[in-house]
């Protein structure tokens, strides 16, 4: 029974790739607000047509720093606009069937974002022309980085902390002098 079951799920998830023709991926998966991060988008190929074309679309609360392109591929950055978002764009290269490329890029994590995920949708391109989405409403959900927080303490807090550090700063030092005159 637990073998067919592992068989079926086995087929099933190779009905998946199959269908999506492709598979995408954004690595890390978490990042912190103001972080410096480099991200790798992961295409890789289960199709007989190539990968000609890799864009992605990144959010607001990214700032764009630089982006490398893999040898044989050009890269090329969009700025946004009032209508549009900023998109990297790699091409004039080729992911055969059974290969993968990843395609990096560096950006500045806005300081004031909060926990939550920061949405990053991802087109490929074949040779033939067809396309596929992971998007809303496409081949896939769009990868998806977490924002994990980070603790802020607030003026008060950190009065009172340092206060409480002095306190018992004079106490070790009042327990030290007592000491040697005993």
């Amino acid at each position: 029974m637990a073998h067919r079951t592992v068989a079926w799920l086995l087929a099933a998830s190779l009905v998946v790739i199959r269908t999506a023709g492709g598979q995408v991926m954004l690595a890390p998966p978490t990042t912190t607000p103001a972080a410096w991060e480099r991200f790798a988008v992961r295409a890789a190929n289960p199709n007989d047509t190539p990968i000609v074309s890799v864009t992605i679309r990144l959010p607001d609360g990214v700032r764009m720093l630089g982006v490398d392109a893999p040898t044989g591929w050009t890269a090329r950055y969009t700025a946004a606009t009032d209508s549009t978002s900023q998109t990297i764009e790699w091409g004039q290269g080729r992911i055969e069937r059974g290969e993968f490329r990843e395609f990096p890029f560096l950006v500045r994590v806005a300081p004031d974002l909060r926990s939550g995920d920061l949405v990053f949708p991802v087109r490929i391109t074949r040779l033939n022309g067809s396309s596929l989405e992971w998007a809303a409403g496409g081949a896939g959900a769009p990868p998806t980085v977490r924002v994990r927080a980070i603790t802020v303490v607030s003026p008060a807090a950190g009065f009172a902390l340092a206060a409480f550090a002095l306190g018992l700063a004079t106490v070790a030092i009042a327990l030290t002098l007592s000491r040697r005159r005993a």
